[in-house]
C-alpha cells in the first residue's frame, strides 16, 4: 500500500493512469521524430486529483495531459528537448494543492497544469504567482479565478461557471425537464462549501435575480469533507424550511461526484422517499457519481438533466484526440471526464507556447500562450492532429492558431474561453451517462 501511494503521489510521463494509479508502459510512437535523450527535460508540473472526490475524473484527466506530452515528445520535444510530466495528487485537500505547487515549482516546473477543484487552482495560485509561473486549467470553473491579482498567469480551457449558471438556470426553466415535473415553480441549490461552490452560487444567484416565475427556497451549503451525518443535516435543513402550500420540486447540485452522490442518497432515505427533479453540475458528472447512487437511490436517475461544458461533438480534433487517447490508455474512456479534451488542450497549448515564447521563463510562457491561441488575424489554424507541423510553422517564427480537442480555444484578456454546453443525463441497464444535448457557444454569447 504504501508503494501504491507513493507512485500515486508522483507520476512521470510513462506512467498510465488506470482505475488503479498505474503500470510502467513504453512511450507509443506518435510521431516520425525521436524524442530528445533523457536528461535535459523541461519540466511541466501537474496537481491533480487522484484519491477521493474526483479522482474518477482526475485520471482520465491526467492521462489526456500524459498525451499531449507523448504526442509532443515524438514529435521532436520543445526547444530541442524532452517534455518530462510530474503528477501530484492533491487528495481533494485544497492546501495540500499550494504545497504541491511550490514543490514542483522547486523542481523545476516551468508550468503547472492545475486542477479539477477551484478551491485548488486558488490555493495554487498562492504559490505560482509570486513566482512568475503561470497556471492552465482544464475544469478550475470557478468566476473567481478571473482576477486581476493572478497577473496573468491563470488561464483556462473551460468557461467560468458565469456562463454555466444561466445554462442551469435556462434548463430549470425549459421544456426538457420530464412530464412528470410539468413547469418547475420552487426549488432549492444544495452547494458545496468551496471555492467552486461559493462561487457557482454568486452566479446563480445573479442570473436568478431576472427570473420570475421560478423560485428559490434558499442556498443550502455543504461542507466538502461531510459525512453522511452532516449531509443528512442539510436535507433536515431543506424540510424544515420547505411550505407545505408551495414545496419544492427541484434541486440544483453544485458539487462534485461521491459526496454528491451521497447526498442524493441521504435526501431519499431520510425524506420516504420523496420525489424531486435533480440538476446536478459539471463536478458531479462522473461514473463515481452513478457508482455511488445506482444501488440506494436509482429512482433519481429518471429525474436528472445535468450540465457542463462539453467539446464540439463530432468534430475531426476531438475524433482524433478519442481515437487515440483509446489507442494509448486502453480500457480507459475518455468521456469518463467530461474535461478530458479540455486538459488535453490546456497541456497542449502550455508546450506550444514554450515553444512560441523560445524560452522556459514564466512571463515569456505566459505571453506566448497568447500567441498560439487567439482568433484575431489570420492565422494557420493547427489541432490535435498537426502539433508537429504547428512546432515546424513556431520554429520557423511564423504565427499560429490551435483550436483543440475541445473546440476553439482563444483566450480573452481575463485568460477565460467561451465553449459549448452539454445537457447530460443517467440512462440504461446499468446506467451510464450520455449526453442529451449540446449548445453551441455561439448560443451563449447571445
Amino acid at each position: 500500500m504504501q508503494r501504491i501511494a507513493q507512485l500515486c503521489g508522483l507520476l512521470l510521463v510513462g506512467l498510465l493512469l488506470g482505475p488503479g494509479c498505474g503500470a510502467d508502459r513504453a512511450i507509443p510512437n506518435l510521431g516520425a521524430n525521436t524524442p530528445q535523450p533523457e536528461g535535459d527535460t523541461i519540466k511541466i508540473g501537474m496537481v491533480t486529483v487522484l484519491t477521493g472526490d474526483l479522482a474518477n475524473s482526475g485520471r482520465v484527466d491526467a492521462n489526456a495531459a500524459q498525451l499531449a506530452v507523448e504526442q509532443v515528445n515524438a514529435a521532436g520535444g520543445i526547444l530541442g528537448r524532452r517534455v518530462e510530466l510530474i503528477i501530484k495528487d492533491y487528495a481533494a485537500n485544497n492546501d495540500e494543492a499550494k504545497r504541491l505547487a511550490q514543490e514542483l515549482i522547486d523542481q523545476g516546473a516551468v508550468a503547472l497544469l492545475a486542477a479539477e477543484g477551484s478551491g485548488a487552482s486558488a490555493k495554487a495560485l498562492e504559490a505560482t504567482v509570486p513566482a512568475k509561473i503561470p497556471i492552465l486549467s482544464c475544469c478550475s470553473t470557478a468566476s473567481t479565478l478571473t482576477n486581476p491579482a493572478n497577473d496573468g498567469f491563470f488561464f483556462r480551457t473551460a468557461p467560468s461557471d458565469a456562463v454555466q449558471a444561466r445554462v442551469v438556470v435556462d434548463l430549470v426553466k425549459g421544456t426538457e425537464v420530464p412530464a412528470a415535473f410539468p413547469g418547475l415553480k420552487r426549488g432549492a441549490v444544495v452547494y458545496i462549501d468551496n471555492g467552486y461552490g461559493q462561487s457557482f452560487r454568486e452566479s446563480l444567484t445573479q442570473e436568478f435575480r431576472t427570473v420570475t416565475d421560478v423560485s428559490l427556497l434558499d442556498y443550502f451549503p455543504y461542507d466538502e469533507n461531510a459525512g453522511d451525518n452532516e449531509l443528512g443535516q442539510v436535507v433536515q435543513q431543506i424540510v424544515g424550511r420547505d411550505n407545505a402550500e408551495m414545496p419544492i420540486d427541484f434541486i440544483i447540485l453544485v458539487g462534485y461526484d461521491v459526496s454528491g452522490g451521497r447526498f442524493v442518497n441521504a435526501w431519499y432515505r431520510l425524506t420516504g422517499q420523496r420525489e424531486v427533479f435533480w440538476v446536478p453540475t459539471d463536478g458531479i458528472l462522473s461514473n463515481a457519481f452513478v457508482d455511488t447512487v445506482k444501488t440506494a437511490s436509482p429512482q433519481a436517475f429518471t429525474k436528472l438533466l445535468g450540465t457542463a461544458p462539453a467539446a464540439v461533438p463530432g468534430t475531426p480534433d476531438y475524433e482524433y484526440f478519442d481515437s487515440t487517447y483509446r489507442a494509448t490508455f486502453p480500457g480507459s474512456d475518455p468521456t469518463a471526464s467530461a474535461f478530458a479534451p479540455h486538459e488535453y488542450d490546456a497541456a497542449m497549448l502550455l508546450l506550444l507556447a514554450i515553444q512560441a515564447a523560445g524560452s522556459t521563463e514564466g512571463p515569456a510562457i505566459r505571453d506566448g500562450l497568447r500567441r498560439v491561441s487567439r482568433k484575431d488575424g489570420g492565422e494557420q489554424i493547427y489541432g490535435p492532429a498537426t502539433v508537429a507541423k504547428a512546432l515546424e510553422q513556431i520554429a520557423a517564427g511564423k504565427d499560429i492558431n490551435y483550436d483543440g480537442a475541445s473546440g476553439a480555444v482563444d483566450f480573452d484578456a481575463n485568460g477565460d474561453v467561451v465553449s459549448g454546453y452539454q445537457i447530460w443525463q443517467i440512462t440504461g441497464n446499468p446506467p451510464a451517462i450520455s449526453p442529451k444535448r449540446f449548445i453551441d457557444p455561439a448560443v451563449l454569447l447571445q
